[in-house]
């Protein structure tokens, strides 16, 4: 069974964001999954199909916008009309970025867009109004493994320390923006490999697709893109690269083989954190 677009509504804005707390949240399976069933496509930008970081630094891009609006307060005195223009040049500012991000694209075609950093995440909605936010989440006592393999991290209290930084940043996002749902949808990353038919049918209605079938072996079949654990098997140095998925692959629950001393650390660092977002029912694990 094949993947099937019938229409697609987006007439706001061409872009699908993906933004997770950290690396090795799964990014880049997640989009190329999208790609490959016809959901998106990617930039024709090659360095943004890597990572787009397009809000790390929005916060300038709002700097300006107020410190411009200020300069206008000396000819204008209804706040209500500045507030609307405040409004309009942040979204004329995205246009902008986006008009380069996207480049040219069919009509009806989503661009995938993502960035593994949830730094100024909240500007999304400002900055570019109608946009899909996909919010990428992973165990992160698997997300902290991967990374400390992969050489982002040398230590494993740095690591959790990040996580639970950068996920605590993502959830009071979450809160704040709990009135616009429709405009943002929670993604587990281990629902993506275990319900992949049911995900991504979610995942699709969610972009505007109309009517899909999701045809799920052909996520199975997609390769290993820059697996902590297969850039190391033949050499100690990490190296990111594609690969064709063994059958012994499984990079859930790779924190298991972790000793007493690590899962203590890890609870008393993010536990709370983790139990918040369903990955453990109290510190017993």
């Amino acid at each position: 069974m094949k993947a099937r677009v019938k229409s697609i509504d987006n007439a706001n804005c061409p872009a699908l964001f993906i933004i997770s707390p950290t690396s090795k949240c799964g990014t880049n399976f997640l989009a190329q999954a999208l790609v490959a069933l016809g959901l998106a496509k990617f930039s024709e930008h090659e360095v943004l199909t890597r990572e787009d970081f397009l809000l790390f630094h929005s916060d300038l891009l709002k700097r300006y916008v107020d410190q411009t609006i200020a300069i206008w307060r000396r000819w204008e005195a209804d706040c209500t009309l500045l507030d609307l223009r405040k409004k309009q040049l942040l979204a004329s500012i995205g246009n902008g970025l986006l008009s380069f991000a996207v480049g040219w694209v069919p009509t009806n075609t989503l661009v995938v867009m993502k960035t593994p950093n949830p730094q100024h995440i909240s500007n999304i909605f400002e900055l570019f109004p109608g946009s899909r936010l996909l919010v990428l989440i992973r165990d992160g006592r698997d997300a902290t493994e991967s990374q400390v393999r992969a050489g982002t991290f040398t230590e494993y209290g740095a690591a959790f320390e990040t996580w639970k930084e950068r996920i605590r940043a993502v959830m009071t996002f979450m809160q704040q923006a709990e009135n616009q749902q429709r405009s943002w949808m929670l993604v587990r990353y281990e629902e993506l490999l275990l319900k992949p038919e049911v995900t991504f049918n979610a995942i699709a209605s969610f972009a505007g697709h109309k009517e899909v079938l999701i045809d799920h072996t052909i996520v199975e079949r997609l390769p290993v893109f820059g697996s902590s654990e297969l850039g190391t098997r033949e050499c100690s140095i990490f190296r990111w690269s594609v690969q064709q998925k063994p059958e012994d692959f499984q990079p859930i629950g790779r924190w298991k083989a972790w000793g007493l001393d690590r899962r203590d650390l890890f609870k008393s660092i993010a536990g709370k954190e983790l139990i918040e977002l369903g990955y453990a029912n109290d510190f017993t694990w």
